[in-house]
């Protein structure tokens, strides 16, 4: 699974024009948890364990 959602985060990286697009309105290219859960059909704790192993981090929610 975490070679998966690596691929996945890596379609769509966080960048500083993300931050600055979402503070304009336009909406996100990132990933929240509940699709980030069905697009690699995880429990939480399986996502949640990918997600330390690849070095993920959550900003403002996404």
């Amino acid at each position: 699974m975490e070679l998966r959602l690596k691929t996945l985060l890596r379609q769509n990286p966080y960048t500083l024009a993300e931050e600055l697009g979402t503070e304009a309105g336009l909406p996100s290219r990132l990933y929240k948890w509940d699709y980030l859960k069905s697009m690699l059909y995880a429990t939480d704790e399986e996502l949640k364990s990918a997600l330390r192993f690849v070095g993920a981090i959550e900003i403002n929610g996404y």
